[in-house]
């Protein structure tokens, strides 16, 4: 199937409510790989919108969001925030596709939605801890968990690696590109809900 190609003029209408993309003049015309390279909000709000909240959320739940990762008592984890709604709006498919709204990741999350991605969309159990042992050496319990599960299939996982990876050669974390290291990953800018000095705070991600 031929990928679709987007176009971003910087900004999106969609029914009554005009979006931004974080570049104003717009990216102009624009596949997949690049839109997620670029961090192109337009192209997302797009693909939202054909999508729709329950998909996406369906897709972002296979890779753990919303749930615990480490599968332990003794780790006070929080489980991060999926919506869950009976009917879902316009402006829903719009800011999950970009995960906004409601919408709350962990950074173990993310590091485990990566791990995923750099396995060829297989899921590895996350451990923090191979076993609880007494003062005197014993095992009193193993902790460590083992097994796999496909979560994507493999064209799916090696073509978000390589948009991920053009996201260092030349997207928005090109300040990486020269690292000897061959880096794949994505910058995100997460919502605080507080402000400074009247400007609104937020938190500058990176995954890779």
């Amino acid at each position: 199937a031929l990928m679709p190609i987007y176009v971003c003029r910087g900004k999106t209408e969609i029914g009554e409510h005009e979006f931004n993309c974080h570049n104003r003049e717009g990216h102009g015309v624009i596949n997949p790989a690049k839109a997620l390279a670029l961090s192109c909000n337009c192209s997302f709000y797009t693909m939202g919108t054909h999508l729709g909240a329950e998909r996406i959320l369906s897709e972002a739940n296979k890779f753990g969001f919303g749930e615990k990762t480490i599968c332990c008592h003794e780790f006070d984890e929080n489980p991060g925030n999926l919506p869950r709604k009976k009917r879902y709006s316009l402006v829903d498919n719009i800011n999950y596709a970009i995960g906004q709204g409601e919408i709350l990741l962990t950074p173990l999350q993310v590091a485990n939605m990566v791990s995923i991605i750099a396995g060829g969309g297989k899921a590895k159990k996350a451990n923090v801890a191979t076993k609880v042992i007494d003062y005197k050496g014993n095992i009193k319990r193993v902790l460590r968990e083992v097994g796999t599960r496909q979560i994507v299939s493999k064209k799916t996982a090696d073509f978000v690696g390589r948009a991920m990876r053009l996201a260092v050669m030349e997207g928005t974390a090109s300040g990486l590109k020269d690292n000897p290291a061959k880096i794949a990953g994505k910058t995100g800018t997460a919502e605080t809900g507080w402000t400074e000095n009247g400007k609104n705070m937020v938190h500058g991600w990176f995954c890779g």
